[in-house]
């Protein structure tokens, strides 16, 4: 149990750095059911168009004036642009006080970039219990992302007491969203048998179904595994 356990701290590690150094901008820009009848929305609109071609400058002047309509969408937006420095100097304290304006109304993506915050340390005095936090708030709004943050805390015991079964639940809750880091983590689970019952026939599903969205780790697990290695 052990080894196993040390396994399965290594590939929860392996997510956490993964979304911290990664993060997920691109799918924040689709997040949420946004109307036409939305303040900013057109301003909005403009800025995904101009973000998505890479004219980050021209992002930032029109995720600004809907982010300061309280869009919270362009809050999430905006605050990336600061955390990267796309379209504007890179600047965590004002990256984080956007990511909280759209947390604070309840928006998951905000949350979960708050939550990241609070993580690294950026804008704001590292503080993992308050990550949790923040990334809970996320999760409960099926935010995969933040689901898989949580599993990451409970796997290693980062803000919150170490739970393995609660870090199999939280990363089951992402697997099934289609999230294929989760779904690498959750085959990890049922292989080693730690915070669920171990079963190679689980581990091999859940292995093939992230090794279908691309994922080479996924691939040479469920390759040695079907190997019987």
């Amino acid at each position: 149990m052990a080894k196993a356990n040390r396994k399965l701290r290594w590939i929860v590690l392996a997510t956490a750095v993964v979304l911290a150094v990664e993060g997920t901008a691109v799918s924040v820009l689709f997040t949420g059911c946004r109307t036409p009848d939305e303040p900013g929305y057109a301003e909005l609109q403009a800025g995904k168009a101009d973000f998505r071609a890479k004219d980050y400058a021209s992002a930032v002047a029109h995720f600004r004036p809907a982010a300061e309509q309280g869009n919270a969408t362009a809050q999430v937006l905006l605050g990336f642009c600061y955390r990267e420095g796309n379209g504007v100097e890179q600047d965590d304290a004002e990256a984080e006080k956007w990511f909280r304006m759209a947390a604070d109304q309840g928006f998951g993506a905000g949350q979960l970039y708050l939550g990241h915050c609070y993580h690294e340390g950026r804008g704001v005095e590292k503080d993992d219990a308050e990550a949790v936090k923040w990334y809970r708030l996320a999760a409960e709004q099926n935010v995969a992302d933040a689901q898989l943050m949580l599993a990451w805390a409970y796997g290693t015991g980062n803000g919150v007491e170490r739970d393995d079964e609660a870090s199999f639940e939280w990363a089951l809750k992402a697997a099934k969203q289609g999230d294929d880091i989760a779904q690498h983590l959750v085959a990890r689970f049922y292989q080693e048998g730690v915070g669920v019952d171990q079963s190679n026939r689980e581990a091999v599903k859940w292995f093939r179904l992230a090794a279908e969205q691309g994922n080479a780790e996924a691939q040479k697990a469920l390759d040695e595994l079907e190997k019987g290695e």
